[in-house]
């Protein structure tokens, strides 16, 4: 089992490094859709972001998760991941 708190953690700094605008945990948390149309993040990043979260987990997102609206926010890549985490 994992902490809720510390994969999000993870997330948010794998996010925060990937992005190119400067924004805080509270802010990030917030925001509905990690998408281009915001500019918080591109196409490239999000790959590259992806790759990340699944080394630093030892996991592979799903055809399902990676279109799910979940995976458009932070709360929701949590869920995701712990729920990956535990089903292994």
């Amino acid at each position: 089992m994992t902490n809720n708190q510390d994969v999000k953690k993870k997330i948010i700094n794998i996010i925060k490094k990937i992005i190119i605008s400067e924004i805080s945990d509270k802010e990030l948390l917030s925001v509905d859709y990690l998408d281009i149309n915001r500019g918080l993040i591109d196409s490239l990043q999000i790959v590259e972001m992806i790759d990340k979260i699944e080394r630093v987990f030892n996991i592979r997102f799903s055809s399902k998760d990676l279109q799910s609206e979940e995976f458009r926010n932070v709360n929701g890549l949590v869920k995701i991941v712990e729920k990956s985490i535990n089903t292994k």
